[in-house]
């Protein structure tokens, strides 16, 4: 298994498109920076008797932004080999398919929440020190105030990773498999909101992408998309199973299937 694990970081760290996806995840800091300082420069024009306002939270949109990205580096994690034809010499070097799965899930598994907590924090520093001490709402605590979010919200990018990685083993199609992936990103959370109360909220809660918040900020998420009907801990167990029920699923497969 370590020498699977070995390979695997290998190709991760030689990958052109696992960079982009990394840097594309990176790049949630230098536009939460921007948003923070135009915010910053709005706020310093008005009179002081009419400087009322909020921010978004920007360590929110960061997290929002890095699970696409994260997941896109899952899904070209596997997806890419087929298309390029390694997937056999892979096989072929380690003929359990089943451990190749496995390890391509430790390393991605482990490089989408170091990156997503990284880049968190970054953005919770710069915003700090952007928007100083002006009165703004939505202006981030202290570190021991926002890490239970940041926390939740990097384990977000990671369930979002393997679920990439699990969709492109079932799928074998880059396409296909982040075509999913993006409508459950954005599409489905959306189209939720249509569906009759009380359906609404209760699928919304158990999409992948509001499941961060109900673990962190247990109760009612205000203008959220997603619903808040579970806790903590049944947050939680749904993140896992997101991250999990795929890969699962794809390891029979792999072994009943032709390169």
């Amino acid at each position: 298994m370590i020498d699977a694990v070995a390979t695997e970081w290998i190709k991760l760290r030689t990958s052109r498109a696992a960079w982009y996806c990394l840097i594309a995840a990176a790049a949630m800091l230098p536009l939460a920076a921007a948003i923070a300082w135009t915010a910053s420069q709005a706020w310093d024009a008005l009179p002081p008797d009419e400087r009322t306002g909020s921010i978004s939270p920007l360590t929110q949109l960061a997290g929002w932004g890095m699970t696409l990205a994260l997941g896109v580096m899952g899904a070209l994690a596997v997806s890419r080999e087929y298309t390029s034809g390694m997937v056999r010499t892979t096989f072929t070097a380690l003929p359990s398919r089943g451990r190749v799965l496995a390890a391509k899930a430790l390393v991605c598994g482990a490089v989408a929440p170091a990156t997503a907590l990284a880049v968190l924090v970054a953005v919770w520093w710069a915003t700090r020190a952007v928007l100083g001490d002006r009165g703004m709402e939505g202006i981030p605590g202290p570190l021991t105030q926002e890490w239970e979010p940041i926390a939740a919200m990097a384990a977000e990018a990671a369930v979002f990773t393997l679920l990439g990685l699990g969709l492109a083993a079932l799928t074998r199609s880059a396409v296909a498999s982040i075509a999913a992936l993006g409508a459950l990103w954005y599409l489905v959370p959306m189209t939720v909101q249509f569906l009759p109360e009380p359906w609404n909220d209760r699928v919304g809660s158990v999409l992948p992408g509001g499941l961060a918040a109900q673990i962190a900020s247990p109760g009612p998420t205000g203008g959220s998309v997603y619903g808040d009907l579970l806790p903590p801990w049944g947050a939680a167990l749904t993140m896992a199973l997101w991250a999990l029920v795929p890969l699962l699923a794809a390891w029979p497969l792999l072994r009943l299937r032709d390169a």
